[in-house]
């Protein structure tokens, strides 16, 4: 009795060291891989970090060449000063880029007699419409530059043709859409006649007498590719006094 009580007694001892031997290893398997995911975390925590400073600093890069190229696109737009020599009177242009840079632009100028001013919104935002209107733009200048009778239909039309040319928008690309809405107003400070001509955009004219403004619909297409392609037209517009404040572009 005595000898199988004490054999179940180093029975029972050799199980109680197994189970021990067996928890203290699991433990320590557990607290391994324990230290193994601290240390995989610790890592992901640094990988984040440099990642964060390298996004950060590409997102400042990225800030300073657009707020450089507002700068450039602001040169590009008519300084206010010049507009208010021109025009000789108060004037204010509501001009409010929503990336910084803009699809928007406006354009004024004189040549001769003419004061020649527009408003116009190009295909998207930000940087690609910032590059649309800086080629607008660009075309503008030329046209006006080089026109010897200036017609604001003729402006439109050859403007049309530059930009379809220009994205190579022809009959077999049908995916290529960019373009601009536009609204062009030509004045003849001396003969007080006015020209205008539309794209997408109307004319609201101040009729000072009734203190109505008269909305001058455009045509209804882009200067870009699109199915009807046709010539803009030129509605009339009666400018009655002197002083009147003549239109207001929209």
């Amino acid at each position: 009795m005595f000898v199988s009580i004490l054999g179940l007694a180093i029975l029972f001892t050799l199980a109680f060291i197994f189970i021990l031997v067996r928890s203290t290893r699991a433990k320590q398997k557990f607290l391994n891989l324990l230290e193994h995911e601290k240390t995989q975390v610790s890592i992901q925590k640094e990988l984040v970090s440099v990642q964060k400073i390298q996004t950060e600093k590409v997102l400042s890069n990225l800030k300073d060449s657009i707020r450089y190229a507002m700068r450039i696109q602001n040169a590009v737009l008519t300084d206010p000063a010049r507009i208010k020599e021109m025009l000789g009177s108060d004037f204010f242009i509501l001009f409010k880029p929503k990336d910084i840079v803009s699809g928007d632009f406006y354009f004024v100028e004189k040549k001769g007699d003419f004061f020649i001013a527009a408003a116009a919104d190009c295909t998207g935002h930000g940087v690609p419409g910032a590059l649309l209107s800086m080629l607008a733009i660009t075309m503008l200048n030329d046209i006006v530059l080089k026109s010897d009778t200036l017609q604001a239909t003729e402006i439109l039309n050859e403007l049309l043709e530059k930009m379809v040319l220009a994205m190579q928008q022809n009959e077999l690309i049908n995916d290529q859409n960019d373009g601009l809405d536009i609204t062009l107003l030509l004045l003849n400070k001396k003969e007080m006649i006015g020209q205008w001509s539309g794209a997408n955009t109307p004319l609201l004219q101040n009729i000072k007498k009734t203190k109505e403004l008269k909305e001058i619909r455009a045509d209804k297409r882009p200067i870009g590719g699109y199915p009807d392609m046709g010539s803009f037209h030129e509605p009339s517009i009666s400018i009655v006094e002197r002083r009147q404040i003549l239109s207001i572009l929209r």
